[in-house]
């Protein structure tokens, strides 16, 4: 089993073209892989996305089922930015209120990873049954986590 994870994360590198993870970002996917919490704070640029984006990729090739991943940033700019990166090296990505078109496949669990914002995901009562009903998502992430909490306490 090791040596097939040891693969699996070669594979995951070879993915998004870096040599190796390091430390902080294996030992967040090990932990995530555990099932456990895990909170990460690294400086902007740093490399906390490629977490969730080559955990998700992991989970899928260990599982071999789909697994979907949810991000919630108070940012528009990261949501577009993150979706054109994922989409360009073959993962489907997109973020809720980009497209009302889209809004069935992301709540059956289509996408790959799936961003929004604070406010659509707790004000609208769609995206919070989805919470309940998707069966896909597999992690939530949150980004900027401070503006959450101060968004929720209001």
């Amino acid at each position: 089993m090791a040596t097939n994870m040891q693969n699996i994360y070669t594979l995951a590198c070879e993915k998004f073209k870096i040599d190796k993870f390091n430390d902080f970002q294996s030992k967040s996917m090990d932990n995530l892989l555990l099932k456990k919490d895990v909170f990460l704070s690294v400086r902007t640029g740093g490399g906390k996305s490629l977490v969730y984006q080559a955990y998700q990729y992991i989970c899928q090739r260990r599982d071999n089922e789909h697994c979907q991943v949810l991000i919630v940033t108070p940012l528009l700019s990261i949501m577009k930015e993150q979706c054109d990166f994922l989409n360009s090296i073959g993962f489907r990505a997109t973020y809720i209120g980009r497209d009302q078109e889209e809004d069935t496949d992301i709540i059956a669990g289509i996408h790959d990873f799936v961003f929004t914002s604070p406010e659509s995901l707790f004000g609208v009562s769609k995206w919070r049954e989805m919470l309940l009903e998707n069966t896909r998502i597999c992690l939530i992430v949150v980004d900027e986590a401070h503006t959450i909490i101060h968004w929720y306490g209001h």
